[in-house]
């Protein structure tokens, strides 16, 4: 039982009663992943009184569903190098998740990402250091929270010709399939003009490809 975001109450306890976050963290698991006879349904008014409900001391969901989530994310290499490349833009949080499931560090940063006009990339890793920035991206990210807003990012991809968020050896890839048609070395006899012109989409797949990827490349 809900009520204003608070669980109150869960069905199905069993007799060993274990602590309500457990029970919901098992009930979450089981949904998604599919397994028993888990099924979700909402009872508008519903009530502990009824008998299907037992009573919890009251928590609120947001810890166990954060833990939920991070159970689930990839964050290998790849996906790392990609939230480390969009760490200097210009990151939005528009609604923040509930304080319950930040530490104090992860809510000074989404505090900042909430308000922050500019690319305040720096103070972002200085108030919760590298790896713990790179795995508070990654779950706000997941939950649809984060947003980029950068424009030199999106002119980025579309310089290599990939879509928004394609994997660090896309990018590599995409950029040396670049450099190797429009290097000017490899078109000695084209027109003065031409040769310009390679040379300035050359430079620009360079910046790109910098962007997005840097000195991990």
């Amino acid at each position: 039982m809900l009520e204003r975001g608070w669980v109150h109450a869960l069905s199905n306890l069993g007799e060993r009663r274990p602590r309500g976050e457990e029970m919901l963290a098992r009930f979450v698991d089981a949904l998604v992943d599919g397994s028993g006879d888990t099924e979700a349904r909402f009872e508008a008014g519903a009530s502990p009184a009824s008998g299907a409900f037992g009573r919890v001391p009251p928590f609120h969901p947001a810890p166990v569903l954060r833990a939920h989530v991070e159970r689930r994310l990839s964050f290998d290499e790849p996906e790392r190098e990609r939230l480390a490349s969009i760490i200097g833009a210009r990151l939005r949080v528009a609604i923040a998740p509930h304080p319950s499931c930040l530490a104090p560090d992860e809510a000074r940063v989404v505090a900042l990402l909430a308000t922050a006009s500019g690319r305040p990339g720096a103070e972002l890793t200085a108030i919760a250091g590298r790896e713990r920035l790179l795995r508070l991206l990654a779950f706000l990210d997941a939950i649809g929270l984060l947003s980029v807003e950068d424009p030199a990012i999106a002119e980025a991809w579309a310089a290599l010709g990939l879509a928004a968020g394609a994997a660090p050896d896309e990018v590599r890839r995409a950029y040396h399939r670049l450099a190797r048609t429009l290097h000017p070395d490899a078109h000695p006899d084209a027109p003065l003009d031409e040769r310009r012109d390679l040379e300035a989409r050359f430079d620009a797949a360079t910046r790109a490809y910098r962007l997005l990827v840097g000195d991990r490349g």
